[in-house]
């Protein structure tokens, strides 16, 4: 959709600007006819027009063409680009594009707005991009420190000595053939608190091995 200006601004700072002081005073009013052009009829200072009608708004559809060209040529050393498309019924279409046209053809307060106000969102932006990212993080380091922790706890958990049942004690020493006493062999390490030595029974069954030595049948 057009953007139907009634207006476009001149920037006072053309009458310094070198690309402008350089060019022919025709070429200037072909560029001041092109960018009112361009307010009314393009959006975004982008514009597609039939190239003849081009030439007829410019004035300058009866110049010669090499006056033509160097007028064209030298539009476009001020940031104008130029792109010709041949359509059916060998209509040129010229599409325009005029750099920065926002820029210079908004409300200079209201572009200042927009821009302080484009500015702060990317910062707050920037700012919940890091925070999230922070928090992420966190999250990551608190997940592999429970995961740590669930680790260790059911490694702590297998490695936890059970003291056995008198009955486990029977059925082993019966699976082992062996004459270890079960109920002398749980009464002494129950009062000894499972104790072997200093260090706490991991193995109940390898204690009850210890104690098929014939000299440890009856005594400890």
């Amino acid at each position: 959709m057009a953007d139907n200006k009634q207006w476009f601004k001149v920037w006072t700072s053309m009458l310094t600007d070198p690309n402008l002081s350089s060019l022919h005073n025709q070429t200037v009013g072909c560029w001041l006819r092109l960018c009112a052009l361009t307010a009314q009829h393009g959006t975004d200072g982008k514009l597609t027009i039939p190239q003849h009608q081009l030439l007829v708004t410019l004035h300058i559809s009866t110049a010669p063409q090499n006056e033509i060209d160097q007028i064209l040529n030298e539009l476009k050393t001020l940031n104008i680009s130029m792109d010709e498309e041949v359509q059916k019924g060998c209509v040129t279409l010229v599409t325009l594009q005029i750099v920065n046209w926002a820029k210079y053809q908004a409300y200079s307060e209201s572009f200042e707005r927009v821009r302080k106000f484009r500015k702060l969102e990317k910062e707050r932006y920037t700012c919940n991009v890091e925070k999230k990212r922070r928090e992420e993080k966190r999250r990551e380091e608190k997940r592999k420190e429970e995961n740590k922790k669930r680790k260790e706890s059911k490694r702590e958990g297998s490695q936890r000595f059970l003291p056995p049942t008198l009955e486990e004690i029977k059925a082993y020493c019966l699976e082992r053939k062996n004459q270890v006493n079960p109920e002398k062999w749980l009464s002494h390490y129950q009062t000894k608190g499972w104790m072997v030595g200093n260090t706490k029974m991991v193995d109940w069954r390898a204690g009850v091995r210890t104690w098929e030595e014939p000299k440890r049948i009856w005594e400890d």
